[in-house]
């Protein structure tokens, strides 16, 4: 049995991991390379954001002159415009995991008592954040979605030269790292679930761990649905392309985001609830109460246990509840408009053969 000295140890060691970068992800890193390059780079992701952006639309406009000119003029403003857009998505992500990362250093390690389960997070943690994840996504869009884009492409450049097909090639990059934060993100609650972290007993909603964690997730799908919908509006309407498959990996998930944070949440508050009634459970039983109805003290003792058992088990999770009916319908109202207008003209047709 490990002792309180290796809990605090392996909780020490969890948080320093967590803050000083050895766990950073990928969006993170990018951000510090400015600094390394030119030392007296400003320290922030407003600054690492532009950076990359704009070596993202400068190298896409050098490889466009390699088709000629004509190619240049024709995409410059569109390039321009897809390289901030892309890279906004992977700074937003590093802002939403600095985040994470701080719940998790001051609210939620120091809230699970099994070294186990603390060395399990830290296992799940460190294989998240590893570099090979994004290059498994990066193949996957090369294999999935380009061979389905490439069709659009020769519409456009009607023969694309080499330079056009890396330039859009390169925007997986950025793809990639977001979708693979995205997904890590979206499981984040479930693998969580997993361990047992300590909770109010009577109201484990406005639990410190819980409510810190459940606000950051949320925050996050609201910064996310608005991020979702500008990218539907320049897929669509920019770039000319249909919304299938491409636009599926912006939205679907901010739906999985949400379903997964609650049921996670609900499991992790479920796990808390079992262990608090199986204590009283065996407490209760230690009374023996069935042959000491003599004894008063004993007995009131019982009853008192048994008031608690039942308020424990009858308390309010704060899960799913009107509130949270809200919360995905805000999350979902600015995609859910971008749907119906880039979808305008099929949806009045469709009416249209009803009503005549």
């Amino acid at each position: 049995m490990p002792s309180s000295t290796d809990l605090s140890a392996l909780r020490a060691d969890l948080k320093r991991k967590l803050t000083d970068g050895t766990y950073a992800s990928l969006s993170e890193r990018l951000s510090m390379i400015p600094r390394r390059i030119f030392p007296g780079f400003i320290k922030s992701n407003l600054s690492a954001f532009l950076f990359w952006s704009l070596l993202h639309f400068l190298c896409s406009n050098l490889l466009y002159f390699l088709d000629g000119i004509e190619a240049w003029k024709d995409w410059a403003v569109i390039t321009f415009i897809s390289s901030f857009l892309f890279w906004w998505g992977v700074f937003l992500y590093a802002d939403l995991y600095r985040q994470l990362y701080k719940v998790l250093s001051e609210y939620v390690v120091d809230a699970m008592p099994q070294p186990g389960d603390i060395l399990k997070l830290d296992g799940w943690i460190k294989r998240a954040s590893d570099f090979k994840w994004v290059l498994v996504f990066f193949i996957f869009f090369m294999v999935f979605l380009f061979g389905y884009q490439f069709p659009f492409l020769t519409a456009i450049h009607d023969s694309p030269g080499i330079g056009s097909i890396i330039v859009s090639m390169s925007a997986y990059i950025p793809l990639s790292i977001v979708q693979h934060q995205l997904l890590a993100l979206m499981l984040f609650p479930l693998v969580l679930s997993r361990y047992e972290i300590d909770l109010y007993e009577l109201d484990p909603g406005i639990s410190p761990s819980l409510y810190h964690l459940s606000l950051v997730i949320r925050n996050s799908s609201n910064s996310l649905s608005i991020y979702a919908t500008i990218f539907t509006f320049y897929l669509v309407y920019l770039l000319k392309m249909p919304f299938f498959p491409t636009g599926i990996f912006y939205l679907l998930p901010l739906l999985g985001i949400f379903v997964f944070r609650q049921i996670g949440l609900s499991l992790i508050v479920g796990r808390a609830r079992w262990t608090t009634l199986e204590r009283l459970r065996t407490k209760m039983e230690k009374l023996d109460v069935e042959h000491h109805f003599d004894a008063p003290a004993v007995y009131g003792q019982y009853k008192a246990m048994l008031e608690y058992y039942t308020r424990v088990k009858n308390a309010e999770a704060g899960i799913f509840d009107a509130r949270t009916g809200t919360l995905l319908f805000n999350s979902f109202i600015l995609p859910l408009i971008a749907f119906l207008l880039f979808q305008f003209d099929r949806i009045v047709d469709f009416i249209g053969r009803f009503i005549h």
